[in-house]
């Protein structure tokens, strides 16, 4: 059975000129899931905790420091948002899987 993730993916393979707009607008476009913030909430970005690429780029954090050091040690996550990829959107999602787990984020 697909998830909301694996709904994203396939969205944002289908439209990959959608990616740019679904990861600057978490939460209010399609596919946007994919790049919620590392965080309880993952609509909710507090002064320090941001979403997966920020992290990754030494920006931001995620809400625990053992994420974040798992995060920036993921060489499969872009840097940036420019370069996100198709390619790379099944890496978004498998993250999102782990926070959704390991920051007890409800699953809907």
């Amino acid at each position: 059975m697909q998830d909301k993730y694996d709904v994203a993916v396939e969205f944002l393979t289908a439209n990959p000129d959608e990616i740019n707009r679904a990861w600057m607008n978490v939460g209010d476009a399609e596919g946007s899931c994919l790049f919620g913030f590392a965080n309880s909430d993952p609509l909710c970005a507090t002064d320090n905790i941001g979403c997966l690429t920020a992290i990754r780029s030494g920006f931001d954090e995620a809400k625990t420091a053992d994420l974040t050091a798992r995060i920036r040690a993921d060489k499969r996550l872009p840097l940036d948002s420019s370069d996100i990829t198709v390619a790379s959107l099944p890496v978004f999602a498998e993250w999102q899987r782990i926070l959704d787990k390991e920051l007890n984020r409800a699953i809907t």
